[in-house]
């Protein structure tokens, strides 16, 4: 938990009073240390850099280093002078099985949660890939709350939690990630589990500053909302103005079955044997 991080200076000192060496060697054992934790329990996500163990000392605390791992530099958009990125403060996508109803595809991005980006002209939505265990929900949960108190203006990580919320509604979303292999086969949580993780996941209090990812999304809702018109007009044209000789035959035999009750009730009242009793 964020409230319980211990600030690594704090286990530098530790580390001198027990090894008796000198500081340098001291500040690349526990950097190795902090690494190694990371890559071994915090496989949430996938790290997108590798420091040296003398950079991952340099953190505040296993947390910091943490988040720092998994969102670079360079995915934290750059400070302004003035309000914009007018993107709702929740995101609004449809789900993984109805954006493949409309041939929509997926597919792992190369790098880390700056890569994750639409390909219009292949239908292809390239999405972070992600390794799940019973340590997940507490480390993407801590991750969040930390994001919130030291990058407020950002919230990169934050936003993209929100996302896979969002396109995760039932176990079948789920299936099609791992076929995608965007949720890693040796993850160990269930489709179910997994499902209930990103669902049970809290939304967005504020807007956040995360442009490129909003983009994204609004390329998404737009190639579905367009392929879903199109195949709306597909039907049309296909089942309804096809069939126009059907069509023709069956009015034309309505049209003589009226003919024929009409000149049958000019011959006989059928008022009165149709008349309420």
């Amino acid at each position: 938990m964020v409230e319980n991080q211990i600030p690594t200076f704090i286990l530098k000192r530790i580390l001198l009073i027990e090894r008796s060496e000198t500081e340098d060697s001291v500040e690349e054992y526990l950097g190795s240390m902090l690494l190694s934790f990371c890559e071994k329990h915090c496989s949430v996500l996938k790290l997108t850099q590798t420091p040296k163990c003398s950079e991952a000392f340099k953190h505040c605390h296993l947390l910091d280093l943490l988040y720092h791992l998994i969102v670079s530099e360079h995915e934290k958009p750059e400070k302004q002078t003035f309000e914009s990125e007018e993107a709702p403060v929740v995101v609004t996508i449809p789900s993984l099985c109805e954006l493949f109803s409309v041939g929509i595809r997926f597919k792992p991005s190369e790098g880390g949660i700056k890569d994750i980006h639409f390909d219009k002209m292949k239908g292809m939505f390239y999405l972070h890939v992600i390794k799940l265990d019973v340590n997940s929900e507490v480390i993407m949960r801590n991750i969040v709350a930390y994001e919130a108190l030291t990058q407020p203006d950002s919230l990169v990580f934050t936003r993209y939690t929100e996302l896979m919320r969002a396109i995760i509604d039932t176990v079948e979303d789920v299936k099609l990630l791992k076929k995608a292999q965007i949720i890693e086969k040796t993850s160990s949580l269930s489709v179910e589990e997994t499902t209930d993780l990103f669902n049970g996941m809290s939304k967005s209090i504020g807007p956040t500053k995360t442009k490129k990812l909003d983009e994204t999304i609004q390329k998404v809702n737009k190639y579905f909302h367009d392929k879903r018109k199109g195949n709306l007009y597909w039907i049309f044209t296909n089942y309804v103005y096809s069939s126009w000789k059907f069509f023709t035959l069956l009015s034309t035999f309505v049209l003589l079955a009226m003919t024929a009750l009409e000149a049958l009730c000019s011959v006989y009242d059928c008022r009165s044997h149709f008349r309420l009793k």
